[in-house]
């Protein structure tokens, strides 16, 4: 198997991984506007991961249920969100090269029941999804004073 593989679909490959690269930060300052110095400790963190990320915020939208209820809703909902587009990030990260059965060089995700065939299309759509998030994430941020 080589490396060099088909470079639209690296090309993507990397439009993904950058895609959920900007969601992942925007989630980070989101917390960093609703509780100032977070960032500093994200990043002196050794543990900070999309998992603590989603945590975090959990707590924030627990912490303004009252004073705050749409925002709190907002962050719940761009939470769950994040959480799902997080297992799909990993199940991109976590896969294996092999040959489709066109013989094109791609990745596949093998993971306890599921099975994804990470498909130029699939990739796409993974991209798609994970900057639709961000956006919403963007709209969120911008409602924060």
């Amino acid at each position: 198997m080589s490396a060099a593989g088909d470079t639209e679909y690296l090309t993507a490959l990397g439009q993904a991984v950058f895609s959920y690269a900007l969601l992942e930060y925007r989630v980070v300052w989101i917390l960093e506007k609703l509780s100032p110095g977070y960032i500093s400790n994200y990043r002196a963190s050794f543990r900070a991961t999309a998992s603590k990320l989603a945590r975090d915020l959990k707590d924030q939208s627990n912490s303004l249920a009252r004073t705050d209820p749409q925002l709190a809703d907002k962050l719940e909902s761009l939470r769950s969100e994040f959480v799902k587009l997080g297992r799909q990030r990993n199940d991109l990260l976590h896969a294996n090269p092999a040959s489709s059965p066109s013989g094109d060089q791609i990745l596949i995700r093998q993971h306890f029941e599921s099975y994804i065939v990470w498909d130029i299309k699939t990739v796409r759509a993974a991209t798609a999804a994970f900057g639709a998030l961000d956006a919403i994430g963007a709209d969120i941020s911008d409602e924060i004073s």
